[in-house]
């Protein structure tokens, strides 16, 4: 039982340890827009304007995405460290990656049926803001997290 418990500490602990990290390397970079500040203030055209920003949005979002993940592999494989732990950084990094890509599947799906019984595109509308959303923050976390300093 106390086993369990420190388990479940621990976990609580790491995790908003790891949230408040997140949100420091979102801090010394560009402002991330919140889903509701993509949907109000930056998309705020008619109804049929919005997710079409929105996509566009999402699309720039996954480039910028994919450009932050290359340049993350690039730099194992520039790293002046051990071949070994440069290979177990890049198999976390890529395994990170696939949790990512899990996480925010099952968030903004999570975010869309927060819309309740609108009508599809409403609920496309608060999918696609969501996706860019954790997009932008992923892409800040991977281009300021600390092990930048280490990676260069």
């Amino acid at each position: 039982m106390r086993k369990l418990m420190f388990m479940a500490t621990f976990t609580t602990a790491f995790t908003t340890t790891a949230l408040l990290q997140m949100n420091s390397y979102a801090a010394s970079s560009d402002t991330i827009l919140s889903e509701m500040e993509l949907r109000g203030d930056v998309c705020s055209f008619a109804q049929e304007g919005i997710n079409e920003c929105l996509e566009k949005k999402l699309q720039e979002s996954e480039i910028a995405l994919q450009q932050a993940e290359k340049k993350m592999r690039k730099s194992f494989a520039e790293w002046d460290e051990d071949s070994v732990y440069r290979r177990i950084a890049s198999e976390r990094f890529y395994f990170s990656m696939q949790a990512f890509v899990l996480y925010r599947e099952a968030q903004c799906e999570f975010a869309a049926s927060l819309g309740g019984g609108a009508i599809g595109h409403a609920l496309d509308t608060r999918r696609l803001a969501c996706l860019t959303e954790l997009n932008n923050r992923r892409t800040a976390q991977l281009r300021y997290g600390p092990w930048n300093e280490l990676l260069e």
